[in-house]
């Protein structure tokens, strides 16, 4: 008996090691792993002790093959390379910023030290993305990489790189960002810290872009490096590093009561430049010289500290959420090669959201420059009311009252081929925007009022306009699904512009798919994406000073631009081939992104997405 059942206990471990072990390999361990994950990203505005709103990860396979940044979630219109200078085509004076250098042409591809994510993850993720292709030798890459420290400490960092050899002489880019990110919670939750470190630096050749003629009455088929440029041997960068903190102390409310009140510190320290050389300044391309000659080296550069500290209320999900803050902000400005000039600035902030109702709310955000170095004193007021029945269903009516000090390099610069000493006013802007969301439609429409309005002539001398100019803009978006097929359309419409300024009547992005789900989990998609501005004459771009500048002798735009893309996703991998500007030569052979910039030429693009667990 005793021999039986030593036999079949060495029966049973055989069949735990081999026949059990057959029967464990038909269970995919890896997904079971994936469903116990928890991966949770959120912005700093988004944390209270008790309650985050978390948000899940971009794990989609559509919009995947969106690769570049100035055309991912907005329209921009940019020099035909990837990180090339870029300005949005829908006319706004953008977000209030009491002091602003003025180089904002690669805001587009920047990271954004106060609106970068968090997260708390439970294993460690990785995430990593590459294209490539095309006869330009175009590349992207990124990587990601966060994990937890225990239960209340987070690490990140993020890497992208863009670079291209171009397509037309003297286009060669390189673009490399690099973000260090961290989160903690003290156990006990009465402390928080969120800090990041980004820098951002973008080199780029300078080729004042092509000489007309001979290409635009070529044939389809030419040698882009054959077209001659404006300037060889001319190069500009920009650089801009940033260290971000933000630290709050719980003063009232404990544990699970989701109420409370927070003391919070934030600290911003920036430091940004802008350099331009040239070996041959000569050139007919520049409107004068002053300083020397024989070349060109042009800087200009600033350093600047931002502390802030207030008080915000803790209850996410309660009915008003509210924050008052004081800020300070020193400047230290290079205006040329050597004079430098420091700027001082404080205001005050508040903001408040209360639900009068479940669906009903209503929301102020003020803020007032009360000690400006710059100029006279600078506000900013909106308030919304809004009414939102559930997700896709509701309204939003607000209003916008903005002045704000024009960018530095405007005031003041001193280059070889720029002298700039003005003494602008404040650029005013007032808004009315009505916004309808329903489920498959998403309505715009805005009223805007711009004064003092600030641009570079077709030399680069910056110059303001006093009149107001009164802009209406509509818009509308929607997203139909039918059987297998999408279609995401979105469309623009601005009417009123006068004087220097520009900005296309009509913009859109549309973009039809088919998709398909097989058994095995696969995922599979097939489309194109059409995308278009009408005729206008957009502004051109000035390398010696970064800016785009108002011109009245080429147009820009009025051709569509054809991309066909294929993209499949297994499990964690996402892979796409792209057909860039399918369509060049119909229905004509070439033309304007931006002036003496012509479009891109077809271009063959291969991408690669893949996160993993560690």
């Amino acid at each position: 008996m005793r021999r039986l059942l030593q036999s079949v206990w060495v029966l049973l471990l055989a069949w735990v090691g081999l026949g059990g072990s057959e029967a464990l390999a038909q269970v995919d361990s890896s997904a079971l792993f994936e469903k116990s994950l928890s991966l949770r990203r959120y912005n700093s505005r988004d944390f209270s002790f008790d309650t985050i709103l978390y948000h899940k990860p971009d794990t989609a396979l559509y919009r995947v093959w969106m690769y570049d940044p100035a055309l991912r979630d907005q329209q921009y219109a940019y020099l035909g390379v990837l990180g090339s200078a870029a300005r949005p085509l829908q006319l706004h004076t953008g977000a209030f910023r009491p002091f602003d250098l003025g180089f904002d042409q690669y805001d587009a591809y920047k990271f954004d030290p106060t609106k970068r994510e968090y997260w708390n993850v439970s294993a460690p993720l990785t995430d990593f993305e590459f294209i490539s292709g095309g006869g330009n030798n175009q590349q992207f890459f990124r990587l990601f990489h966060t994990q937890n420290i225990g239960k209340s400490v987070n690490i990140g960092a993020e890497y992208r790189l863009m670079s291209t050899d171009g397509f037309y002489q003297e286009e060669t880019m390189n673009n490399k960002n690099l973000a260090l990110f961290g989160s903690m919670v003290s156990p006990r939750k009465r402390y928080a810290l969120h800090a990041n470190f980004t820098t951002n630096n973008n080199l780029n050749e300078q080729n004042g872009g092509i000489q007309p003629g001979r290409l635009f009455d070529s044939s389809l088929f030419f040698n882009p490096l054959g077209v001659p440029v404006n300037l060889l041997g001319a190069q500009s960068r920009f650089n801009e590093r940033n260290l971000y903190a933000e630290q709050q102390f719980r003063l009232s409310g404990a544990d699970s009561s989701f109420t409370g009140v927070a003391v919070f510190h934030r600290f911003h320290y920036q430091r940004q430049y802008y350099n331009y050389r040239h070996g041959t300044p000569s050139n007919a391309y520049y409107p004068a010289i002053f300083n020397d000659s024989l070349a060109t080296f042009d800087s200009t550069a600033s350093r600047s500290l931002h502390n802030s500290i207030g008080l915000r209320s803790l209850d996410l999900l309660g009915p008003w959420q509210w924050e008052v803050a004081l800020h300070q902000q020193t400047a230290r400005l290079r205006t040329d090669n050597i004079a430098t000039q420091n700027q001082n600035l404080a205001w005050i902030s508040a903001e408040s959201k209360y639900k009068i109702t479940a669906p009903l709310y209503v929301e102020v955000q003020v803020d007032y420059v009360f000690a400006n170095a710059l100029q006279s004193n600078t506000h900013r007021l909106e308030a919304g009311f809004g009414y939102e029945v559930r997700k896709n269903l509701g309204l939003r009516l607000s209003v916008l009252d903005q002045s704000q000090n024009p960018g530095w390099v405007s005031q003041r610069f001193g280059g070889n081929h720029q002298q700039q000493f003005n003494n602008f006013s404040p650029v005013a802007e007032r808004a009315l925007q009505l916004s309808v969301d329903l489920p498959l439609l998403q309505l715009t429409a805005s009223s805007r009022s711009f004064r003092n309005f600030v641009y570079f002539d077709a030399l680069g001398a910056a110059q303001q306009y006093a009149p107001a100019v009164d802009v209406l803009q509509l818009g509308y978006a929607s997203k139909l699904k039918f059987w297998k097929f999408t279609l995401d359309i979105q469309h623009g419409w601005q009417w009123g512009m006068e004087g220097p300024v520009r900005a296309p009547r009509f913009y859109n992005r549309d973009l039809l798919s088919i998709g398909h789900k097989f058994k095995a989990g696969w995922e599979l998609q097939l489309g194109a994406e059409f995308r278009f501005q009408s005729t206008y004459f957009a502004p051109g771009f000035r390398p010696e000073i970064g800016q785009f500048v108002v011109q009245d002798s080429l147009q820009a735009g009025g051709a569509p631009i054809f991309d066909l893309f294929a993209a499949i996703k297994v499990k964690r991998t996402r892979i796409f081939v792209k057909f860039e500007h399918a369509n060049q030569g119909f229905p004509v052979n070439n033309f304007y992104m931006v002036p003496l910039y012509p479009m891109y030429e077809r271009a063959f693009r291969f991408g690669l997405t893949w996160a993993f667990y560690n």
